[in-house]
């Protein structure tokens, strides 16, 4: 499977002189009336990619890329990228200075305490919105409606997630500003390989060396994406069942008890699209089946099956489940 080695950075001298660009995965359709219908694929914030051979000075250069190539196992394992146009949620053209008050990346409720970083991209009333995984170690800075909190608050550098050790209350405005690496791997181009030269014994050359970013680098199991091992929860001993991404995509109930709940994982890391999960329910009770905030998503009678897929529910790409009851 493939996975995210965080202590692996890409030398910043050689990204520094590095190829970017952005780009979307969009299904074009041209109808007899010339009229197109297009379907976006990816997130709102795209894919970016890097051509790493024009940063390339040196010898010791193409050593180091090697040695990131071996480490990582070609497009196996990710690894951290400082990407020079966009590193920062206070950047604007060449200046980047972090300010805890960046981003607004939540209001309080009294209860939450986790709250994604993130980074904005607005021209007029248009903003799209790009949650960042990989913060960069000593640049995270956090304010509660404009206070910076000195302490009292955790960073996930594998993920990007805050932690409040106090959930802030009802209506405070959370901000926050960091630097940030792009997580990225080796393009399927040079998985097989990395054709280096040693032309001299301070020259060589290289081909080109794609670096794709990781959309996503919590990823589900071999179990998962094979079907895991389809569980059946019985008669679920008169509780709600709480079901995850690793179990696989199957899942039975017989219900012998009125009101309980089938409970999704959180959306967050997972990708949009589907069929996530298929649900039958084989017991003599309706069960509902809520998302992780405890929302209902849909109820499914005795003898009926779900089938539940993940969805953007907004233009800013927030993830929302979706169930088809038939």
């Amino acid at each position: 499977m493939s996975g995210f080695k965080e202590d692996v950075v890409f030398p910043e001298g050689i990204s520094y002189g590095s190829e970017f660009s952005r780009g979307y995965s969009t299904q074009i359709t041209t109808l007899d009336s010339g009229v197109e219908e297009r379907v976006q694929r990816w997130g709102a914030a795209g894919r970016a990619r890097y051509n790493a051979r024009y940063g390339i000075k040196s010898v010791d250069d193409l050593f180091a890329v090697q040695r990131i190539h071996m480490i990582c196992q070609g497009a196996t394992f990710g690894f951290r990228y400082k990407d020079w146009m966009d590193y920062s949620t206070g950047q604007t053209g060449i200046e980047s200075a972090v300010t805890p008050t960046d981003v607004p990346i939540g209001t309080g409720d009294g209860s939450t305490t986790v709250f994604q970083l993130q980074k904005r991209y607005t021209i007029g009333n248009t903003t799209i919105i790009r949650n960042l995984q990989k913060p960069i170690e000593g640049t995270v800075r956090v304010a509660l409606n404009g206070i910076e909190l000195v302490s009292d608050f955790t960073v996930n550098y594998a993920s990007g997630e805050i932690t409040s050790l106090i959930a802030p209350n009802a209506g405070v405005v959370v901000t926050a500003g960091c630097e940030f690496h792009t997580p990225v791997r080796f393009g399927e181009e040079v998985d097989g390989g990395l054709p280096i030269r040693i032309e001299d014994f301070d020259s060589g050359t290289i081909p080109d060396i794609p670096l794709v970013e990781d959309l996503d680098t919590r990823h589900a199991n071999e179990a998962y994406n094979y079907g895991g091992a389809a569980p059946n929860h019985g008669d679920m001993n008169g509780a709600d069942v709480s079901i995850n991404a690793l179990q696989g995509r199957l899942h039975c109930f017989a219900p012998t008890d009125g009101g309980l709940s089938i409970n999704l994982p959180d959306e967050t890391y997972l990708a949009p699209g589907g069929c996530h999960f298929f649900l039958r329910n084989d017991g003599s009770q309706t069960l509902t089946i809520r998302d992780a905030a405890g929302s209902a998503v849909a109820t499914m009678a005795p003898s009926r099956s779900a089938t539940v897929v993940l969805g953007y529910s907004d233009a800013i790409g927030t993830k929302s489940w979706y169930a088809q009851v038939s």
